[in-house]
């Protein structure tokens, strides 16, 4: 620490060379410009607190030690307390608002000019353009500190952690000479917070951002308000992006679909040559929707099962037809599809149309929707054969086993004169679950519920299968 001190007094020596005079005007204008533009470093921190001891002892005593009173040295002591104050809290990361959709703005920059220039015509403006979308973006500008810190990959970590942003954009401008012209350098990287996703999904999501993120920025400075200004704009539509893909790897649907509604929308009343890789997050952005409407689809259905609140499964109907608009295919969805034909228009054969271009998927969900199919129309044998075919493999899915269950459970409640459905159950739970007592009530109520004449040969089954249990 004393020997950073040293350094400190060094450096401060080479700036101000000799003492200054402090009645001179123009002399503290240089010595206050020197000192903004190095405040939020510690030799910024050395120069204020030495400007201000100075100020206010040539105030009190002319240089006259012995005529300032202990009160005076408590007013110096205590304004150099407040600068010390004032440069930490220029320093810190500044927070988003809780539940807001945050983005910060890291970038350093490497001379005074340069930083001006940049502010104002491309930060200010990235600012203005998230500010301004109908999802209300919370935008930070970090300060000097914050933009250095963020220069490398662990700082930019820290900053996007504390500050409780979505998303940050951070890295460095220069001014280079290219071909004798000279043109702003920009490097700019992302980093978006989400919670913890498996390996897989983050190399997934990362070689997505990749194609569409710009990593350079090279601007002639003869053109620079111009390019800067479609910079900022190309910037933000990436930006309400990466916001709406950082809400949906973190659990929050439905604003990242709205972002990702009204990105889509806004694509489409732009010109293609207007926006950098415009196609790319075009295709980003529908992939984006694809991911939430399988995801609003698939929670909405599953909340019906539960509930069998007809409203749930409507909503999933309509993420689903969403979903179709923009790929004609999907398993989950058709799967979905499946369940509201037979549901919502008591229409098996639509459900039957739904399953078939299922049927080649390596996957037993879709045998499971058959066995219910042919059960519900009579025909326990095809029911049967599939059954044997899904528990004759390694099916190691319980939450998906007990969601049928339970759908089949409320489907016999709410529906009269589906009891053949329990010869369904006791299949599952005698080959499937193992569950020995469940099978034995489910076979039982078979027996007990349905016409002896019209399934004589299944009567005789659950026969057998209860002297087995």
């Amino acid at each position: 620490m004393v020997c950073q001190f040293i350094l400190y007094f060094f450096e401060f020596s080479y700036l101000i060379p000799s003492m200054p005079d402090l009645k001179d005007a123009k002399t503290l204008v240089e010595i206050w410009d020197t000192i903004q533009e190095r405040f939020s470093s510690k030799t910024g921190l050395l120069l204020a607190i030495t400007l201000l001891g100075m100020v206010l002892i040539a105030l009190f005593s002319n240089i006259n030690f012995s005529s300032i009173s202990y009160n005076q040295y408590a007013i110096i002591l205590l304004a150099i307390c407040l600068l010390v104050l004032i440069w930490f809290q220029q320093r810190s990361i500044k927070r988003h608002p809780r539940n807001s959709l945050g983005v910060g703005i890291a970038i350093e920059c490497k001379d005074a000019e340069q930083q001006k220039n940049l502010k104002s015509d491309f930060i200010q403006n990235l600012n203005e353009n998230l500010g301004f979308q109908p999802q209300s973006f919370n935008v930070i500008v970090h300060n000097d500190h914050c933009s250095k810190l963020a220069s490398t990959n662990r700082g930019a970590i820290k900053i996007i952690k504390s500050s409780k942003a979505n998303l940050l954009i951070f890295g460095n401008a220069k001014t280079r000479k290219i071909k004798g012209e000279l043109h702003h350098v920009i490097k700019i990287n992302v980093i978006i917070q989400h919670n913890t996703i498996p390996k897989e999904i983050s190399v997934q999501v990362s070689q997505e951002i990749e194609p569409i993120t710009t990593k350079k920025l090279v601007i002639d400075l003869a053109n620079e308000f111009e390019e800067l200004d479609i910079s900022s704009k190309n910037m933000s539509l990436v930006s309400r992006y990466l916001v709406g893909l950082s809400l949906m790897l973190s659990n929050r649907p439905l604003e990242s679909l709205d972002i990702f509604q009204k990105l889509k929308s806004t694509l489409a009343g732009l010109n293609e040559e207007s926006v950098t890789e415009y196609v790319r997050l075009v295709e980003a952005t529908d992939v984006g929707l694809l991911r939430i409407y399988r995801t609003l689809s698939s929670v909405k259905s599953t909340l019906f099962i539960h509930t069998w609140n007809s409203n749930y499964l409507i909503e999933a109907e309509k993420y689903a037809d969403y979903f179709l608009e923009i790929r004609d295919y999907d398993y989950d969805i058709y799967l979905v599809k499946a369940i509201c034909a037979v549901i919502l228009r008591k229409d098996p054969n639509e459900s039957y149309e739904m399953i078939n271009k299922c049927n080649g998927e390596n996957d037993y969900r879709w045998r499971l929707s058959v066995a219910f199919l042919n059960a519900l129309e009579g025909d326990l044998d095809g029911a049967y054969r599939q059954y044997r075919k899904i528990f004759s493999q390694d099916v190691n899915h319980p939450a998906v086993i007990a969601d049928v269950i339970s759908f089949i459970c409320k489907f016999i409640d709410h529906e009269s004169g589906k009891d053949q459905l329990y010869y369904n159950l006791g299949l599952i739970n005698f080959f499937g679950t193992e569950d020995f007592l469940s099978a034995k009530s489910d076979f039982t109520k078979f027996l007990e519920l349905t016409d002896p004449d019209k399934f004589q040969l299944h009567h005789d089954h659950a026969r057998k299968y209860i002297s087995e249990i």
